[in-house]
């Protein structure tokens, strides 16, 4: 466990006011609200202008609705295992959607001077989500000048297609009943043409699979071992024939991609620190180092030649560094943060004992605490980092 304190003292009797600056901004491209299906995966991207010399020292995205207002992440860091920021705080990611996700999402971007900008963006639940159609059209090129337009008519399995019994637009077929013949017959002054297509229903294939039980990335402790476990499908009377496990090296500038074998079943590895076993499915890494941090994929194939390949991220794990304290005078609230750390779980104290609904409340991520009233004695901010290796370690 890795533990770090930050204590501070402060009793304010005045506040000074800052003055907002226009040289930075940050905007939603489209503001109008976002309309998303429970479960899906949720994508707010923000643009962020700044004015040369000016630097972002924080990226904020937090979230407003009927259960109050949460800290989503922070400077790249998100708060739990299905939020993700890329392009440097710009975009927020949110896999599986569920109720507490929609609501009021905004956007705060600080910069080193102290200025701080804001946008907002609505997400709402689609209550009615659209129907998707396919649709097959017919077209007939023309020679030269033509005073008509071709008049379309439609057959599916030799029987004439009208409103009634299909959507029909002219030249458009929206199949409703899928068939196995349509015919499409044009005439116009230039002549009658036909044209036909036979549509064959192929088998479904029934294939060996393999995924990972998380699709989340796993953290590692250097010189622990890392074990990943795989869980492969396989059809009634199919048998798996052949696993590989590889190694994708994070890319290093102008390096490019290096991809490793690291082992194969039957039995077959690349060195001594790996190995494989129940039948291909658990890869054990031992002595984890810093250099094994990547993209490792296992592809397992059976005997009817079928094959199904599944990706896994593995970063170190990294202890907690640089706690500092922000605060909020205007808000009667303290920012607690650190520069890197994997997982760390936030606690507040007020004169060296746990804070009360007397004192104030703590936001949902912990790096919050919000007073009752002013700003005044000993806060205590205590990180508690522990490894979180959802692959598992030994």
């Amino acid at each position: 466990m890795k533990f770090v304190q930050f204590w501070v003292f402060l009793c304010l009797l005045s506040v000074e006011v800052l003055h907002v600056s226009e040289s930075i901004t940050v905007k939603f491209l489209n503001r109008e609200p976002l309309y998303v299906e429970p479960g899906r995966t949720l994508v707010l991207e923000a643009e962020f202008q700044l004015q040369p010399n000016e630097q972002i020292m924080f990226s904020t995205w937090e979230r407003e609705n009927s259960d109050g207002e949460v800290r989503l992440a922070r400077n790249n860091k998100a708060n739990n295992d299905r939020t993700f920021v890329e392009k440097d705080g710009a975009l927020l990611r949110i896999k599986g959607v569920i109720k507490s996700d929609y609501g009021l999402y905004k956007v705060i971007v600080t910069a080193t001077d102290g200025i701080q900008v804001t946008d907002y963006r609505s997400v709402i639940e689609i209550t009615n989500p659209s129907t998707p159609s396919l649709a097959m059209k017919c077209s007939v090129p023309t020679q030269g000048a033509q005073w008509d337009s071709p008049r379309f008519s439609w057959q599916v399995d030799g029987v004439s297609v009208t409103n009634e019994t299909a959507e029909l637009d002219g030249s458009l077929l929206r199949l409703i009943n899928l068939g196995r013949n349509y015919t499409c017959v044009t005439d116009s002054s230039q002549g009658t043409g036909k044209v036909e297509v036979l549509m064959k229903v192929l088998p479904s294939c029934v294939c060996v699979s393999v995924r990972f039980p998380s699709q989340q990335p796993v953290y590692v402790v250097s010189g622990q071992n890392l074990v990943l476990q795989a869980e492969i499908q396989l059809p009634s009377g199919d048998h798996v024939t052949k696993v590989t496990w590889e190694h994708e090296a994070e890319e290093k500038r102008n390096s490019g991609k290096i991809t490793t074998m690291l082992a194969e079943y039957p039995a077959r590895s690349s060195g001594e620190r790996t190995t494989v076993d129940k039948g291909g499915s658990v890869m054990t890494l031992r002595n984890y180092q810093r250099t094994d941090n990547g993209v490792y994929t296992v592809t397992v194939r059976d005997q009817k030649g079928g094959q199904s390949s599944a990706r896994c991220t593995v970063h170190e794990y990294e202890a907690v560094h640089h706690v500092s304290i922000m605060v909020n005078v205007s808000h009667s609230s303290l920012h607690c943060m650190e520069a890197w750390g994997t997982d760390p779980v936030f606690r507040w104290l007020h004169e060296k004992v746990a804070v009360t609904d007397a004192v104030g409340h703590v936001s949902a991520d912990g790096t919050s605490l919000y007073l009752n009233a002013a700003l005044c004695g000993h806060f205590t901010c205590m990180l508690e980092a522990w490894p979180s290796c959802s692959g598992g370690t030994q």
